[in-house]
C-alpha cells in the first residue's frame, strides 16, 4: 500500500515504515517515545539528523518548514571507526536488533 500523505516522502509504502509507527497498541513504548520526541522538537533551538542533504532533500525541506533549523550531519556511522575513545566507539546508532536475513535477499 503506497502512502501519499507524508510531505517530502514520495512513493513510500506502509511496510517501509518502522513497525512501531504501524502499531495499533497506543501503549507501545517506541510509539510513545516518538510522540514525546516529536512534540519536543518544536521547542528545540536546532535539530541534527543522521542523514545528508543529497539523500533526503525533500524530507528535510518539508521538516524545515515547521521546525527549528535542521542540520544534516550524517552519515554518523562512517566516523565511528575514527573515534579513539573506546566508550564512544561502542555507540550504536540503531535502536533495533540487526536482522541479517536481508543480506541473502540483497545478493539474490
Amino acid at each position: 500500500m503506497t502512502i501519499d500523505w507524508i510531505p517530502g516522502m514520495n512513493n513510500i509504502r506502509l511496510k517501509d515504515l518502522p513497525s512501531f509507527i504501524r502499531t495499533t497498541d497506543p501503549n507501545d513504548i517506541m510509539f510513545n517515545f516518538l510522540i514525546h520526541e516529536s512534540e519536543a522538537a518544536f521547542k528545540a533551538s536546532a535539530i541534527a539528523l543522521n542523514t545528508f542533504d543529497a539523500l533526503e532533500r525533500a524530507a528535510v525541506d518539508s521538516l524545515s518548514s515547521n521546525l527549528p533549523p535542521i542540520y544534516t550531519i550524517g552519515p554518523i556511522h562512517l566516523i565511528l571507526n575514527q573515534i579513539f575513545d573506546h566508550k564512544l566507539k561502542s555507540t550504536d546508532t540503531n535502536l533495533w536488533k540487526d536482522q541479517f536475513e536481508c543480506i541473502n535477499w540483497l545478493y539474490s
